[in-house]
């Protein structure tokens, strides 16, 4: 596998980073194209691995690509390297399958099935129609929470990270964690009511 720099190229170019450090940015900083050459092949694999385990297998490839046109983008706004490339390429890709849960396409695709393919009949008819009511009045409860304890509920409920990896990339400890998931349960519990919330 290796880099597809078509969606690169424009932003490299207009930015005028090329192959050498600009004149503000220390020798010894990885920056331009041959840096983002290398952390692609030597982190290509894992990202792929992590949207793989979350996402439908023939989007993963896609969300990888997208994950480094985010990280090129964000790079070069900063016009430097973050300190640590690796934790911050993982932090985009979190925020990639953030996004990608957010989009409202995606959303109705996950929630949704064609009339003809549920078999449903009378009585499944009206409970379908209270999943979909229900499952909308989540989607409005959860967007009025923070947005960190936001984006933790949706990363552990929706995304399947584990706590531990939500710690490590929001930089709080398993507990903090902990607090923002109860929080966002506790809120759900009472705008819901006991019996919808889990």
């Amino acid at each position: 596998m290796s880099i597809r720099y078509d969606k690169l190229a424009s932003a490299t170019a207009a930015s005028g980073i090329g192959e050498t450090n600009p004149p503000d940015q220390p020798a010894g900083t990885s920056f331009g194209r041959r840096a983002l050459d290398a952390l692609y092949r030597s982190q290509a694999g894992r990202l792929l691995r992590l949207f793989n385990k979350r996402t439908d297998p023939q989007d993963a490839a896609d969300l990888v690509q997208e994950t480094f046109v985010r990280y090129a983008h964000a790079t070069l706004e900063r016009e430097a390297s973050p300190d640590c490339p690796e934790s911050y390429l993982t932090q985009v890709a979190v925020n990639v399958l953030n996004d990608r849960g957010r989009s409202p396409a995606r959303r109705a695709a996950l929630y949704s099935i064609p009339i003809e393919d549920a078999g449903l009949t009378s009585a499944d008819e009206v409970a379908a129609i209270e999943a979909r009511d229900l499952l909308q009045r989540v989607e409005a409860i959860i967007l009025l929470l923070k947005p960190m304890t936001r984006d933790i509920f949706i990363a552990r409920r929706i995304h399947g990270f584990s706590r531990a990896e939500i710690a490590e990339q929001t930089g709080l400890s398993v507990k903090a964690v902990d607090k923002h998931l109860g929080r966002a349960f506790d809120h759900l519990r009472r705008h819901l009511g006991d019996h919808d919330a889990e």
